[in-house]
């Protein structure tokens, strides 16, 4: 499962890298456009509004397993409607950090970057990163900072998906147990990493 992992990693930083390039090219990372446009997808149907909420090792009465809901709900199997904006409503309330290299810490797939408790950004700097939700078969990196002992962190954040099938998503900070925070949460489904089915 670690070799899976790792083989995501290399897989997310290749589309980071190959994705930032063609989008500037191609001028699609402003809040125009996703993919032929939030805005126009939005003339269509509404986004479908994802929440998302981590719950830290010490609100799960568990040390060193952080997790994901989706919906209030197990993270293990999300399931999303295919071709449609996703409106992304992601809180952390994670004072820790698990530092990423710099391609993780950007984030990618998303219409304009994410707004982080009402700020516009395209990345966060590496050693303040808590979490990821990526999805690397979508070219999709959500970043998580880490939160103040003041409040949780907002994220608010837009992607489409495309065809029906199903994906993997796993966060890419080694937030997990064991000496390289790979272990437990990090490659149990529900936890840290799970699938999205996209439906037609």
């Amino acid at each position: 499962m670690i070799g899976a992992i790792h083989e995501i990693r290399g897989k997310l930083i290749a589309v980071l890298v190959v994705g930032v390039a063609a989008m500037a090219a191609m001028g699609i990372m402003t809040m125009n456009g996703v993919f032929g446009g939030v805005a126009s997808a939005r003339a269509v149907a509404a986004p479908f509004v994802l929440h998302l909420q981590i719950r830290t090792g010490a609100m799960t009465h568990r040390s060193g397993w952080p997790r994901y809901l989706a919906n209030g709900r197990d993270s293990a199997r999300i399931v999303l409607p295919a071709h449609r904006v996703i409106k992304v409503i992601l809180t952390s309330p994670d004072t820790g950090s698990a530092p990423v290299v710099a391609a993780e810490a950007r984030t990618m797939g998303l219409s304009g970057g994410e707004v982080i408790n009402g700020v516009r950004t395209m990345a966060v700097p590496a050693n303040r990163v808590a979490h990821t939700f990526t999805v690397a078969a979508l070219g999709v990196n959500v970043v998580v900072p880490v939160a103040s002992a003041r409040r949780p962190e907002t994220i608010v954040a837009y992607f489409r998906t495309g065809a029906p099938g199903v994906y993997t998503w796993q966060c890419m900070a080694p937030c997990g147990t064991g000496s390289t925070g790979w272990g437990g949460p990090m490659t149990t489904p529900g936890y840290m990493m799970g699938q999205i089915v996209v439906k037609a």
